[in-house]
């Protein structure tokens, strides 16, 4: 299938990261699959052994060089001291050609390209659970007692990870509905029929009338019930359910970048090896944190978005590094309900993260 980049890589981020990389490994070749739903516990292993190795040979061939990883859907990039500033500066001039206005709004997009922008998240979430194992690892001197904590923290979403890759195992009949041309079609004359109702753009600038977009949508809202007679409902269950999973992807990729941004918080100045990855935690949470705060704006506030943004807020301001434990959430994940999989979204529950934060970290003994 056609997948359009997470809209964290910019179309000029690609190419930066293909010229300037010293390594790159396709997706495919590190997982030894396409789909992220394919992923199992002996995958998701092999798959880490084999980040482990690159990375640990390019700290091994740069001695005392910064290496930073950028881990996309199309696969893991490796950068020296040299190539990551010039990404990071095209990150930089993303995210703030974002703030004005959301992006990718959900009501411009198609139930098709919902499903793409979820799946190259979770091939991107595959990639991350398992880079963030290597680092914990090399970085366990550093964090001292400290280590045990962040390690369970990292487990905990690794595990709704795995949530978030089962919930999408059964969905193959539903994502060849929403991409067949009918529906597509359908989908982007509603879109259309939403800009002039809303005057976004006349139908002098669109080059045809309202009164012939209302007759195309009729033409093919009568083929698609001659191909499926429930289409409408189908139509509507599907892309709901697929509203709810791609904010789930995207409040994950927010509760990871949150996660380490905090950690390396705690080891300032970054380890030598690891400055461009505790700048990239930045970015990467001030991203993630804008693009769920608009799904917030847009569709309205979900306990799982308050959370993660709640969270991504006391890392911000530092109010998470506080002088105790404590937990932001009832339970920790292995007593938390885990996300159940639903044929029909409901409106009184949303579905969250196991646990709606990061336990606060004792900082008595600052890490030095």
């Amino acid at each position: 299938m056609n997948r359009s980049p997470a809209v964290f890589f910019s179309s000029t981020l690609l190419p930066l990261l293909e010229k300037h990389s010293i390594c790159k490994v396709a997706y495919e070749e590190l997982t030894e699959t396409q789909f992220p739903w394919e992923m199992d516990r002996l995958r998701l292993h092999s798959t880490r052994k084999k980040m482990a190795r690159i990375d640990l040979n390019l700290r091994a061939a740069h001695t005392a060089a910064d290496i930073t990883c950028l881990l996309a859907g199309e696969g893991a990039y490796w950068l020296d001291a040299q190539g990551f500033p010039p990404i990071h500066t095209s990150l930089q001039e993303t995210l703030d050609g974002k703030r004005p206005n959301a992006s990718l709004p959900i009501w411009k997009m198609t139930t098709a390209e919902m499903y793409s922008s979820h799946i190259d998240n979770l091939r991107r979430l595959v990639l991350t659970t398992s880079y963030d194992g290597v680092i914990l690892e090399q970085l366990k001197r550093e964090l001292g007692d400290h280590h045990t904590f962040f390690m369970q923290e990292f487990e905990h979403y690794d595990r709704y990870v795995r949530v978030l890759l089962d919930d999408m195992k059964d969905q193959g009949p539903n994502l060849q509905f929403a991409q067949s041309d009918t529906i597509i079609l359908i989908e982007r004359a509603h879109i259309t029929q939403h800009i002039l109702d809303n005057h976004i753009m006349t139908p002098q600038q669109l080059g045809y009338s309202r009164q012939d977009l209302l007759r195309v949508i009729q033409i093919l809202e009568k083929r698609c019930s001659a191909e499926t007679p429930t289409f409408r409902k189908r139509l509507e269950t599907i892309s709901s359910q697929m509203i709810s999973a791609l904010r789930d992807s995207e409040a994950t990729q927010l509760s990871r970048a949150s996660r380490w941004e905090f950690t390396f918080s705690l080891l300032k100045p970054a380890p030598l090896g690891y400055r461009g990855l505790a700048k990239l935690s930045t970015i990467e949470r001030e991203f993630f944190q804008f693009l769920v705060t608009s799904r917030e704006e847009e569709l309205g506030a979900s306990e799982q978005g308050t959370a993660v943004l709640q969270a991504a807020s006391d890392v911000n301001s530092g109010a998470i590094l506080t002088s105790q434990f404590k937990k932001t959430a009832n339970a920790r994940p292995e007593s938390q309900p885990q996300p159940q999989k639903t044929t029909q979204p409901s409106t009184d529950a949303k579905r969250r993260l196991p646990s709606q934060g990061m336990a606060y970290l004792n900082r008595k003994n600052t890490i030095k």
